[in-house]
């Protein structure tokens, strides 16, 4: 994986081979003193389209350099960017990856901001692509440990008073599992599929009559009569 300053490197080495240059600078162009001249400008970075997949994309940019050439003749700073344009295009090594030619030609007002005059240039578009590291799941130490259940089913009456008399249209909610039901004319209510044994819940939550109660299902809850479990609502309480 290239970093962007070896991309500088490998981009400012290959123009001066591809142009036979005296001097090839890696700055903003500067005003022409001698023959010979080439300056290679990252002028900006562009972000790439990536693909959406299951782990993070990798960063994708476009480096974009504004490259120009000049001299005392003006003529050699044209043939130099000729042959960049003519080389790049027919460059077709693997290390090339996709670079590319801009010629859409710089406005006036980026070359005042440059402080130099306007001259012929071209733009090399080198991609540049980081991979993010993937984070590595830490080794499993322990043998796996596979745990059996079993599912019962949950059935009990809502009684009040000293007279165990029904308590009909309560709300019975096992908050552990998000499940709850009411309780019919009788004061009955039924849970189906409820995990037994370690996975049991231990409480059950009781609305009725403006009032909210929790109970544990244990044996101070209620009394199991006939597979039933009997909770005594006391409505009379605070």
């Amino acid at each position: 994986m290239a970093r962007i300053e070896e991309i500088d490197q490998q981009l400012t080495d290959w123009v001066t081979t591809a142009t036979g240059a005296s001097s090839v600078t890696p700055s903003a162009p500067l005003p022409v003193q001698g023959d010979g001249e080439v300056s290679v400008y990252l002028l900006d970075m562009l972000g790439e389209p990536t693909a959406r997949g299951s782990q993070k994309p990798p960063l994708q940019v476009a480096l974009r350099y504004l490259v120009t050439a000049g001299g005392a003749d003006a003529r050699a700073g044209h043939r130099y960017l000729w042959d960049l344009v003519v080389k790049t295009l027919e460059k077709a090594e693997p290390e090339q990856n996709g670079w590319a030619v801009e010629m859409a030609g710089m406005s006036a007002a980026t070359w005042l901001a440059m402080g130099v005059t306007p001259r012929p240039s071209i733009v090399l578009r080198v991609p540049l692509r980081h991979e993010w590291a993937t984070p590595v799941a830490p080794p499993v130490t322990r043998p796996m440990e596979v745990r059996g259940g079993f599912i019962q089913e949950l059935a009990g009456r809502i009684v009040a008073g000293p007279d165990d008399l029904p308590v009909a249209g309560a709300l019975v909610e096992l908050t552990a599992l998000g499940r709850s039901t009411y309780t019919d004319g009788a004061g009955r209510f039924r849970f189906g599929g409820v995990p037994a044994g370690a996975l049991a819940p231990d409480r059950l939550r009781v609305r009725a009559k403006g009032r909210d109660r929790t109970v544990a299902l244990g044996p101070a809850a209620g009394e199991a009569t006939g597979g039933e479990l009997l909770v005594r609502f006391p409505l009379n309480e605070g």
